[in-house]
């Protein structure tokens, strides 16, 4: 998902930095013996995959070390080093790192004291997630499909939430107070949860926009079941660090 330490370094040197840091080297880190002042990189947590029933999430995580002996007064230094936090940001903003779509991303500078010399080291701790929806014939995905108008659109769903299921009846009583109950053809309400797609987004508020009963196949593993549904809205759920999913409002028609 992230480039390799090698690519991130050789992105690094492009970097122009100013002052003592401008003869900086950068290379690989987790060295014994550092180099004052240089660069060094660093993979802390390599691709890390989790999946659960609804997404498949991806982290990554690099460092950026920025070390420095101070040899003078320290605003100065300090000035410096400022100069080269903005310089690495800058270089690293104007490259593209990672590549695929990805939902989160975090950049965090830490400094702290370095414990053989007198000096700092300052830290850039990237991390990338990347989040897919999990798809139906994952590892542990549910597997689950709302297939409306006849293929027109499959859906595969994240969630299925029941609201109502069953016919509703109205009652006609009779002279001699005898009630029967007549039913309708209304079988509830049901919504259906899916990973948000553009595409897949605009299909399905056109049968919305329509306003027509439509056949749907709702299919869970080997189980599957044709309904007449009239779909009647969307919502939209957005999370900047988690998938974004839409969920489908139906109503179900009886025969």
């Amino acid at each position: 998902m992230v480039l390799t330490v090698n690519e991130i370094i050789t992105i690094l040197k492009n970097a122009d930095f100013t002052g003592q840091m401008e003869a900086m080297q950068v290379r690989a880190g987790d060295r014994a013996f550092h180099l004052y002042p240089s660069i060094e990189v660093s993979i802390p947590q390599p691709l890390s995959p989790k999946r659960d029933q609804t997404v498949a999430t991806n982290e990554e995580r690099f460092n950026v070390s920025i070390f420095v002996r101070f040899t003078r007064q320290l605003s100065v230094e300090y000035e410096d080093l400022n100069s080269a936090e903005r310089e690495v940001l800058a270089t690293l903003d104007a490259q593209p790192l990672q590549d695929g779509e990805f939902f989160f991303e975090n950049r965090s500078w830490d400094r702290v004291q370095t414990k053989d010399v007198h000096g700092i080291v300052s830290t850039l701790t990237v991390l990338f997630r990347e989040i897919t929806p999990e798809p139906s014939d994952g590892i542990v995905g549910a597997g689950s499909t709302l297939n409306l108008d006849a293929g027109g659109v499959i859906l595969e769903l994240i969630d299925v939430t029941t609201l109502e299921d069953g016919r509703n009846f109205s009652n006609t009583w009779q002279d001699d107070a005898k009630r029967f109950p007549i039913p309708d053809g209304s079988m509830g309400v049901r919504f259906f949860e899916y990973a948000w797609n553009e595409a897949q987004f605009n299909a399905v508020q056109a049968f919305i926009d329509a306003g027509a009963y439509i056949v749907a196949i709702f299919a869970q593993g080997t189980f599957s079941r044709a309904l007449t549904v009239l779909p009647v809205m969307q919502r939209t759920q957005t999370s900047y660090s988690g998938l974004r999913t839409s969920t489908l409002q139906v109503e179900i028609q009886g025969t």
